[in-house]
């Protein structure tokens, strides 16, 4: 009787994945919104946040600027960390409806992110010490006097904001996680790929600690080490994480009731799998949200009650969270509700169209850029003004690039 029991409850186990993973009778809700409109509000989110990063760069020049500059970089900065989850669901849709995704986006978010790398590197030896020179008139002290112009007015004392760096750690980190490679790492030899996903995920884990010991001034890390930190808070790399191996799961159980890969494949393509893994996406972004904020509300009533007039405590355990990236994910909620209107299995008309975005989005950014330089150049006779360019230049000395 026992026996009769648990095999009738395995019976009903297995009928219930059968109906759960059920190609053939597919739903009909198909979410309006597809990997393209996400695409395209996450390059809106990117163009965002370089206007943050410049506008957080004149408030640091400039702290006259900091009270009129607050609202406008608090709401684009909320807006910004969108880009990245907005991003990462359109990776996956492309992923899970390409059989060479994985290997399209880690040449293209790689070929973007050596972009940045080249263009933050040649900006900075180009533009950045030519203009220092042309302040200093001592080319050798260019340097340290950048050095110090930026560490002697920062609290965190880096930069981040190359997010084509975290888009090629996720996209990596699926790779190894879902991939089946067809040679050199097959049967018993597929372990060893597997356990290479651990690498991205400490390539963030160091990014977190170099963040970290920069805001203790423990170390003071050198610029050409910015453009290789990750910008977007951990938790949202936590969520990816999570779908990441949550599609791997729904992989081993559709396998377990006795289908072949090829089926699952298929399987993939259905509405049902579609709108379940956008009904799971909006739980699990929600989840991480509220978490976050009530992190961050409670570290927040912590230091009130520890020390409810010291702003510098303040600003130091701020700039710490945010090298943590703790307190930063609100639009993990704004972006919940939207998962529920998005398919990945929606293709839309006219692929050749996708090809335009990344060229649309980066001359957005382009232009940003200049106009931002063209007004950096407009402050540089006020920033003189407040400024003793010897004693910075006799400090300066003391670091070398």
């Amino acid at each position: 009787m026992m026996e009769t029991r648990k095999e009738m409850r395995k019976a009903r186990r297995e009928a219930k994945l059968m109906r759960k993973y059920d190609t053939e009778n597919d739903i009909r809700y198909l979410g309006p919104l597809s990997y393209r409109s996400f695409k395209i509000m996450g390059w809106l989110c990117l163009a965002m946040s370089q206007v943050v990063v410049l506008l957080e760069l004149e408030r640091k020049f400039d702290p006259s600027m900091a009270a009129e500059l607050f609202m406008p970089i608090t709401v684009l900065h909320l807006l910004s960390n969108m880009a990245l989850p907005f991003f990462l669901i359109a990776n996956f849709a492309l992923i899970l409806n390409a059989a060479d995704g994985y290997k399209r986006q880690l040449l293209m978010y790689g070929a973007f992110s050596l972009a940045i790398v080249a263009a933050s590197v040649f900006g900075f030896q180009r533009y950045a010490i030519g203009i220092a020179d042309f302040i200093t008139n001592e080319e050798q002290n260019a340097s340290a006097y950048l050095y110090d112009l930026f560490y002697t007015n920062t609290e965190d004392g880096y930069l981040s904001f190359n997010l084509f760096i975290d888009l090629f750690l996720c996209a990596l980190l699926m790779f190894f996680i879902n991939y089946r490679p067809k040679s050199i790492f097959t049967g018993e030899k597929l372990k060893i790929f597997r356990a290479l996903a651990v690498l991205p995920i400490l390539y963030e884990i160091a990014c977190i600690v170099f963040k970290c010991l920069s805001v203790e001034k423990i170390i003071r890390l050198p610029f050409i080490v910015f453009p290789f930190l990750t910008v977007k808070p951990s938790m949202t790399f936590l969520v990816f994480v999570i779908l990441a191996f949550f599609i791997k799961r729904r992989e081993r159980r559709f396998l377990s009731t006795g289908r072949t890969h090829e089926e699952y494949l298929e399987f993939l393509k259905t509405r049902r799998n579609s709108f379940q893994f956008s009904k799971y996406s909006a739980r699990i972004l929600a989840i991480i949200g509220i978490l976050d904020l009530v992190g961050m509300f409670f570290v927040g009533f912590i230091i009130q009650m520890l020390s409810p007039e010291d702003s510098l405590v303040y600003t130091h355990i701020s700039a710490h969270l945010s090298a943590l990236g703790i307190g930063q994910s609100l639009a993990l909620l704004l972006l919940a509700p939207l998962m529920l209107l998005f398919s990945y299995t929606r293709i839309p008309a006219n692929k050749a169209f996708d090809t335009f975005i990344p060229i649309i989005g980066i001359a957005i950014i382009v232009l940003i850029y200049i106009e931002g330089g063209y007004n950096f150049i407009l402050m540089v006779p006020d920033m003189l003004a407040s400024l003793d360019i010897g004693s910075i230049g006799s400090l300066g000395s003391l670091i070398m690039p």
